[in-house]
C-alpha cells in the first residue's frame, strides 16, 4: 500500500510546507482464519465392502488433533458394539477392534465431533464441527448366500464381490466354491453355488474370481414344476472379476464312508406342507436337507452302485447311484434297486412330501466316482455323467 503525499496536508496555518515530502509505501501479511479440525480419510473406506472380519480402523484428521475420553463407537449390525485399543496420533489413529467382526455385516463407525480438538492455538474452532459417520462392509461368503436352508436368506439384494474358485463350467454358467480356508465348518451350509450368466462363461476352472450379484431361486421346469430350486448369482448387478489362475480346487466332500453319511431312512419329516419353506432343515436326519446342504459344492462317492436307469437330457444324462457298494443305503433288491418299505422312506426313493418324483429301480455294476459337484433332484441322489466315472450330483 502506498500513501500519496500530494493528497495529505497538515491542518496547521505555518506553510509551507503544507504536505508530505514524499509518498510513503508500507505492506503486511495476513494470516489464515482457522478451520475446524475435521476427518480426512478413513480406511476402510466408507461404503466399501469385502473388508476382512478382523480389520482395523484408521482415521486420518486434517491437522494434528487430541482426542479425548469415548471419541468414537463402532457397530456391526450383527457383531454389535466394539471396543477398540487405540494407537498412532495426532493426526492418523489407528483402531484394533477388541473382537472380530462378522460376515456379511455393516459395521459403522462415527467420530464424536465434542471429543476431539486441534492442537493450534488459533480458537475458536477448536472441536470438529459435526461427528463423522462412516460404514463399511465385511464379507460375504457363499455360505451365508445358501444359509442353512432351501432357499437363500440373502434372496433379492444385491451383493458385492463374493469369493470363491471356479470348480466347473456349463454352457450358460459356472459352480463357484469357497476355499477350504473360509468354510464355517457348518455341515448345513453349502460352500459352493451356481453362476448364471445366460451365455458360455468367460472364465476357466480354476480362476480365482470375484462375483457381484443377486442371489435368486431357479426352479427347473418352472413355478409349477415339483422339482425343488437352485440358489444362484444372477443379474441384476451381475459382475464377474477374475482376481487369479490356476489355483487348486477344494477338496471334494466324500459322501459315505471316511466322509458324511447320507441319511438311509427319512427323506422329510417334519415339513407341515411345502418343503422349501415349512421344514426344520435337519441334514443329520433329512435326506432331501443333507443333499441340499451339499448343493453345487465338489463331492466324492466312492464305490458307487447305479440303481436306476440312464435319464437322457440331450446335454447331459443323469444316473442314479448310492455310494459304497449301497452298505449305507438301507436295504437293496436282489436286482439292486433300494427297496421302500411301509415303514421306511428312503432318501434314495420316494417321499410323501411335495416335491418328489416317483421310485426308479435298475441294476448296474458298480463303479468307482471321482470328484464331483453335489446337487440333489428332488428328493434323488442323482448323478449326471458326460463322461464316466465323472459323476456330478444335479438339481433338476
Amino acid at each position: 500500500m502506498t500513501i500519496d503525499h500530494t493528497l495529505v496536508t497538515d491542518q496547521d496555518t505555518t506553510d509551507p510546507p503544507d504536505t508530505m515530502s514524499a509518498d510513503y509505501p508500507f505492506g503486511f501479511t495476513t494470516t489464515a482464519s482457522d478451520a475446524a479440525p475435521s476427518v480426512s480419510s478413513t480406511a476402510p473406506a466408507g461404503g466399501s465392502g469385502q473388508n476382512p472380519v478382523g480389520t482395523d480402523i484408521d482415521v486420518t484428521f486434517s491437522e494434528p488433533v487430541d482426542v479425548h475420553g469415548t471419541w468414537f463407537t463402532i457397530s456391526g449390525n450383527a457383531s454389535g458394539s466394539h471396543t477398540a485399543t487405540v494407537t498412532g496420533g495426532p493426526t492418523t489413529f489407528t483402531l484394533d477392534p477388541d473382537t472380530d467382526f462378522s460376515n456379511d455385516e455393516t459395521v459403522s463407525v462415527t467420530i464424536l465431533a465434542g471429543q476431539v480438538t486441534d492442537q493450534d492455538s488459533s480458537d475458536p474452532p477448536d472441536t470438529m464441527a459435526a461427528n463423522h459417520v462412516f460404514a463399511f462392509g465385511t464379507p460375504t461368503r457363499i455360505h451365508d448366500v445358501q444359509g442353512a436352508a432351501h432357499l437363500s436368506p440373502l434372496t433379492g439384494r444385491l451383493l458385492t464381490a463374493v469369493p470363491g474358485v471356479v470348480t466347473g463350467l456349463r454352457s450358460n454358467g459356472f459352480y463357484l466354491q469357497d476355499t477350504s480356508l473360509n468354510h464355517d465348518a457348518d455341515d448345513a451350509t453349502s460352500e459352493a453355488i451356481f453362476v448364471f450368466t445366460s451365455s458360455p462363461p468367460t472364465v476357466g476352472v480354476g480362476d480365482g474370481v470375484s462375483v457381484s450379484g443377486t442371489p435368486t431361486e431357479f426352479r427347473a421346469g418352472g413355478a409349477a414344476s415339483t422339482n425343488l430350486t437352485t440358489t444362484q448369482l444372477a443379474s441384476p448387478g451381475r459382475v464377474v472379476v477374475v482376481n487369479s489362475s490356476g489355483n487348486p480346487l477344494p477338496a471334494p466332500v466324500v459322501i459315505g464312508t471316511g466322509g458324511r453319511i447320507p441319511p438311509d431312512t427319512v427323506i422329510e419329516d417334519d415339513a407341515t406342507g411345502d418343503v422349501e419353506t415349512s421344514d426344520v432343515f435337519d441334514p443329520a436326519t433329512d435326506g432331501i436337507d443333507f443333499y441340499e446342504s451339499v448343493e453345487d459344492m465338489r463331492v466324492q462317492v466312492n464305490d458307487a452302485l447305479i440303481v436306476a436307469p440312464t435319464r437322457d437330457f440331450g446335454t447331459n444324462r443323469e444316473l442314479t447311484v448310492v455310494g459304497d457298494g449301497g452298505a449305507n443305503a438301507g436295504v437293496l433288491s436282489p436286482l439292486g434297486a433300494i427297496v421302500v418299505r411301509r415303514t421306511t422312506s428312503t432318501p434314495s426313493g420316494s417321499s410323501s412330501t411335495t416335491r418328489s418324483p416317483a421310485v426308479r429301480r435298475a441294476r448296474s455294476p458298480p463303479r468307482p466316482a471321482t470328484p464331483s459337484r453335489g446337487r440333489r433332484s428332488g428328493s434323488w441322489t442323482t448323478t449326471s455323467a458326460t463322461s464316466v466315472p465323472l459323476l456330478k450330483f444335479l438339481d433338476s
